[in-house]
């Protein structure tokens, strides 16, 4: 679309609706463009329980199987609760997406949550004072602070593979302490207790209600790929042993199980982007064809330890997803990726829904096979 004036970029909506029609409930993929390189997909689950907002900073992308109609938002009245989600915000420092999300905040009230789902700064998460580059990281994370810091509803962030202190491309040399510097500047600025969640880098599950029969649930999903795990007291129970942390999170989702349940962490649980092992064929190409090709198909069938191909990565898959399959109702949101993606999991009696938001300050390839919607 063209270029509006200035006076009308974020108040001027072009709305298109996706409607993805999960059994009893409606959930619809919603994106208001308000610039050419800017536009804001809301993805809106059981309309009249609860809202999830998923806020991106990048152009359309859609599978042909799910094309947009022209239509509205349903009424503010039919809408209990409304959550923000915004992954991968941490090099979003005057971005427009952050005065789009303080808008939209601003009109929701306190009958609403914004969740910041990790990575919250690049590249190396909250560096100690005495180290070079903290002005830098403070600057990056007070950026999403005070785009925040006047909402009325709930606010929560969650820690990413960056923000356990390591920009290496496996994360695995990362270590609590600056997980726990974000955690005390986060919760010193905002002074609103508890918003920096999971405590102390432990891994969760740390529940939340945010309405009656809505409840949120956050995972500090780095826990599972760092080789600096913190164990012991984690006030609901004690952790010795990956085990002990698949019984709290099981027996968390059976006995909130008639709730609706929004669980987060920072990393997916299936991608179409590049830690899922998906590239553009101009990487295959790139800078020579069959040498180019070795780095993508590496990703693709084996991985760096954050990508979904390696075997921590399987491993976690396979242990925290098995026990989020036993719920018959839930969403998952996770950020990692720098895209939009959404996929569902239906089965006679269960329906669970797996939403990727992560373009909180950029945007990366995203392929659309197997999504019910996909953005990038």
């Amino acid at each position: 679309m063209k270029a509006r004036g200035s006076d009308q970029q974020h108040a001027d909506f072009v709305a298109d609706l996706s409607s993805l029609s999960l059994t009893t409930k409606a959930v619809e993929a919603l994106y208001l463009n308000s610039h050419p390189t800017l536009c804001m997909r809301t993805h809106l689950l059981a309309s009249t329980v609860l809202a999830v907002c998923l806020l991106s900073a990048c152009a359309p992308s859609r599978p042909a199987t799910t094309p947009l109609r022209p239509a509205q938002p349903p009424p503010a009245e039919t809408m209990r609760y409304r959550v923000f989600l915004i992954g991968d915000a941490g090099s979003s420092v005057g971005h427009p997406v952050l005065t789009l999300l303080e808008r939209q905040l601003a009109a929701t009230g306190e009958q609403g949550a914004v969740v910041f789902l990790g990575d919250n700064i690049y590249p190396d998460g909250l560096v100690p004072e005495e180290h070079p580059d903290r002005a830098r990281s403070e600057v990056r994370l007070m950026a999403q602070l005070k785009a925040v810091e006047d909402f009325d509803g709930r606010i929560v962030f969650i820690p990413g593979n960056h923000d356990w202190g390591d920009d290496e491309p496996d994360g695995i040399r990362g270590n609590p302490e600056a997980v726990a510097r974000q955690e005390a500047f986060v919760e010193a600025y905002l002074n609103r207790g508890d918003t920096f969640l999971p405590n102390d880098g432990f891994p969760g599950p740390v529940t939340l209600e945010l309405a009656e029969g809505i409840r949120l649930v956050a995972l500090g999903t780095q826990w599972w790929f760092t080789e600096e795990r913190v164990t012991g007291d984690a006030d609901d129970y004690e952790i010795s042993e990956p085990a002990d942390v698949l019984s709290e999170l099981s027996d968390v989702l059976f006995k909130h199980r008639k709730d609706h349940l929004l669980v987060v962490g920072h990393h997916p649980m299936q991608s179409n982007g590049p830690h899922g092992g998906f590239f553009p064929w101009r990487d295959y190409l790139s800078p020579v064809p069959i040498y180019g090709a070795v780095r993508p198909l590496y990703r693709r069938f084996l991985g760096r330890r954050q990508d979904i191909a390696s075997a921590t990565y399987r491993r976690f898959r396979r242990e925290v997803g098995g026990v989020l399959r036993q719920s018959e109702d839930l969403v998952y949101a996770a950020g990692h990726e720098h895209s939009l993606q959404y996929f569902r999991d239906e089965e006679p009696s269960a329906l669970r829904h797996y939403v990727v938001s992560g373009s909180g300050s950029g945007a990366s390839h995203v392929d659309p096979g197997g999504a019910e919607f996909v953005a990038s």
